[in-house]
């Protein structure tokens, strides 16, 4: 009898010892569900723009990019004019290759011949 009136003394011992019930602050449970949808969502490439440390990388590499290009453009001597000459095609056919492959025949002439006569047909070819 003795030992279970000590059994009973410890048990309210314990009991006087638990700390009171712990609530969890206001918006826990939603904190915890936006953290498990979060990491459910999957992530898109796009999702990774949106990141400022790689916007700042974005950033710096196109800076370094503009400024390599300018470099090279100041020191390669840009100017309009050779722009504007590159952009205009220019025929290396002269007028005496015209005359040759015309009087040489189509259908008499080599095969380089007309190759050449097929060239100068396509090289000179207007809408």
């Amino acid at each position: 009898m003795a030992e279970l009136k000590a059994f009973e003394n410890n048990a309210a011992a314990l009991r006087s010892l638990r700390a009171g019930a712990v609530e969890p602050r206001a918006g826990f449970y939603a904190r915890v569900m936006n953290r498990i949808d979060e990491t459910r969502a999957k992530a898109s490439i796009w999702s990774a723009f949106l990141e400022p440390a790689f916007a700042r990388r974005i950033v710096y590499a196109s800076v370094a990019l503009v400024l390599l290009l300018g470099t090279y453009l100041v020191s390669s001597g840009f100017n309009e004019t050779a722009i504007q000459q590159s952009q205009q095609p220019t025929l290396a056919v002269t007028q005496q290759q015209d005359e040759r492959t015309a009087d040489a025949g189509f259908e008499n002439g080599s095969v380089t011949q007309q190759r050449d006569a097929v060239l100068v047909n396509l090289a000179s070819y207007q809408e």
